[in-house]
């Protein structure tokens, strides 16, 4: 089972997100900010094979972003954002992707299986950043 984890601010984002990519077989947690999320992922001790997370309304600070680096350091990330609000100064240890909004619930599901990661190997596409 690939575990995935969906921080994004508003709940009806994180709903069809998720709803979605149950619907294709993949186990979803949802949250609405980082810091809720690695304190979260702390505390059940869950390590997700893939975060993504909506940059709208996020505190996307280096601070906020090694804080969940601490909990999940390998595991790869994929940003949604605006088409000005992509946070390039942010630095990740794992690998990292993007989508630019507007984007669709299938766009992003796509991307998901197009990476392939599962709990067993990690296998990744070819457009990293």
């Amino acid at each position: 089972m690939t575990y995935v984890l969906v921080i994004a601010r508003h709940r009806l984002t994180r709903s069809l997100i998720g709803a979605q990519l149950k619907e294709e077989g993949f186990e979803v947690m949802g949250f609405a900010t980082i810091m809720e999320a690695a304190f979260q992922l702390t505390e059940l001790g869950v390590r997700p094979d893939l975060l993504i997370v909506d940059t709208l309304e996020q505190a996307l600070d280096q601070k906020t972003i090694d804080l969940l680096g601490k909990v999940c350091p390998e595991t790869p990330l994929i940003l949604i954002h605006g088409a000005c609000d992509y946070p390039s100064q942010l630095k990740w240890q794992a690998k990292r992707y993007k989508l630019a909004k507007p984007v669709t619930i299938g766009q992003i599901v796509g991307k998901v299986k197009e990476l392939n990661v599962d709990n067993q190997s990690h296998q990744f596409g070819v457009d990293e950043i």
